[in-house]
């Protein structure tokens, strides 16, 4: 098209021309308040603090990115019956309704203060620009990935159905933190190699990584699962019933220490349980 004799310019184009204009107006003609101190990054939100204050601050971190945002809460420890429709449906429904709470708080903002409405605009769309830069430094990573499911043994029947009950009963925000099938076929086939007789998962979820260990178990092996949250450990328990696979409910550490006091020892350990605890558990 033309504008003016002049091809028009894309809108990507004028955005990234108009934003750093009104910004750099709002950092030094607006007031303070619209002088927004820098994102505070994940790894600066890291310090010599008790470990267990750690899940709070990533949760303060995880709103404060844009600032005058609020962060969608994340649902409870829930498992539908078997059979239910996907969570998954369920999750889109709720992230609309936030979406459309966020777009009227925006509305009246943009009405009564027009400086703090263009400073939130702003300061979104740097996330943006942030978050599409890493989602494209991710390509070739995706590409290495399909690779690598597409060259791979596909998972077990039993894999396959913990899997599939697990993103079809728990709400998908929660579900999705489920490891990948190449990954757990890693698990199953590093399990394979090593026969362990006396193996240990920490932080078993729903019990997917579970159900990859003690599909590759020699027959006389036992698998040990420590999970936090009770409803997890009740679904992982169902999924997993007949298999030689017990479960321990309750914080990791302290289960840990009660196993080292006992004078129990494995010889093969899957740990994937909450991250700043990590090096405590190991």
């Amino acid at each position: 098209r033309s504008w003016g004799g002049l091809f028009a310019p894309p809108m990507s184009m004028l955005t990234a021309l108009l934003l750093p204009a009104a910004s750099y107006v709002l950092q030094r003609a607006g007031p303070p308040l619209l002088r927004s101190p820098p994102v505070r990054g994940f790894a600066a939100a890291r310090g010599a603090r008790p470990a267990m204050a750690e899940a709070a601050e990533e949760k303060r971190a995880t709103a404060d990115v844009i600032p005058g945002m609020v962060a969608m809460e994340a649902s409870p420890a829930t498992v539908r019956a078997p059979g239910c429709p996907s969570c998954e449906v369920e999750w889109v429904a709720k992230s609309k309704d936030v979406e459309g709470t966020e777009a009227e708080r925006l509305a009246a903002l943009r009405g009564s203060d027009m400086a703090a409405y263009i400073g939130e605009i702003w300061e979104y769309g740097q996330h943006m620009n942030d978050t599409q830069r890493q989602e494209l430094a991710l390509t070739p990573d995706m590409e290495c990935r399909r690779f690598v499911i597409d060259a791979s043994t596909p998972p077990t029947p039993l894999m396959e159905a913990v899997y599939n009950a697990t993103m079809v009963r728990v709400p998908y925000e929660q579900a999705c933190y489920v490891c990948g099938p190449e990954q757990a076929m890693l698990l199953r086939t590093l399990v394979a190699i090593a026969r362990p007789r006396q193996a240990l998962d920490i932080g078993c979820f729903t019990g997917y990584a579970s159900s990859a260990i003690v599909d590759a178990l020699p027959r006389s092996a036992q698998l040990t699962c420590l999970e936090v949250e009770p409803t997890w450990t009740g679904l992982a328990s169902e999924l997993l019933e007949g298999r030689a696979a017990s479960f321990e409910t309750g914080p990791a550490i302290e289960t840990l220490r009660r196993f080292e006091e006992e004078g129990r020892r494995f010889d093969f350990v899957s740990l994937d349980a909450d991250k700043p605890m990590h090096g405590e558990y190991y």
